[in-house]
């Protein structure tokens, strides 16, 4: 195993995604460790993993009681292709709208929107090679694959349900460019002397189905404020 990175394909120097969006109290981002096995070649084997936290979480205490809030910010992720290999980093932009209620609440509203591929991120190591010869197994070669087809641009992810206790939030999440997805599930923490800010990190998947349909897994971590 080797450094690990911030959404990056080929491991380095440990980073954070704060720098998406100027946040005071919580911290998000994706690591990428680069798993050297006997001779194959670098970055032949990663493994993702999405994370948020902070300095200081919101206690049960501090929360508030009552009233609503929206908050606004950024997202960083991984989209791969399975098992045919390829991944890419993607960013988007992140609206939480929350009900606060005494000890606990309701996620009203939880949409990533304007979700990109990072330009030149997009792996080489593992070529497309199912079911068309590609540079680079991305989204967009991948999804007029799927039955019926994805779209040609990746669709926002929505809430389906959501609820928080104290500090902690957990919640449904989908998006129609992962079609029958079998885990979708996205949680956080509210941060800040009073719920000042929120991060959390989501998983949207589905296993290969065989021909011509693959799996996909896309993994992220946001914040906002």
């Amino acid at each position: 195993m080797s450094a690990t990175s911030c959404s990056g394909i080929s491991g380095g120097t440990p980073c954070t995604a704060g720098s998406l969006v100027s946040l005071s109290y919580a911290d998000f981002g994706i690591w990428a460790i680069n798993n050297v096995v006997g001779n194959l070649p670098a970055d032949s084997l990663i493994t993702y993993s999405a994370y948020a936290g902070g300095s200081t979480a919101t206690t049960s205490m501090t929360m508030p009681t009552s009233g609503t809030a929206t908050y606004t910010g950024k997202m960083t992720g991984v989209l791969a292709n399975t098992p045919v290999g390829g991944s890419e980093n993607v960013s988007g932009d992140v609206t939480v709208s929350v009900s606060f209620s005494n000890g606990s609440g309701t996620i009203t509203a939880l949409n990533i929107t304007n979700v990109v591929n990072v330009a030149g991120s997009a792996s080489t190591i593992a070529p497309c090679v199912y079911p068309a010869a590609a540079a680079a197994c991305t989204y967009a070669v991948y999804a007029p694959y799927e039955t019926p087809a994805l779209p040609s641009s990746f669709a926002p992810v929505t809430l389906g349900t959501g609820s928080f206790s104290g500090s902690s939030f957990n919640a449904l999440v989908s998006t129609p460019s992962v079609a029958n997805p079998t885990i979708m599930m996205s949680d956080g923490h509210f941060y800040g002397p009073a719920a000042n800010e929120i991060a959390g990190t989501f998983t949207i998947s589905k296993p290969g189905m065989g021909s011509p349909s693959q799996g996909m897994i896309f993994i992220g971590s946001f914040g906002a404020k």
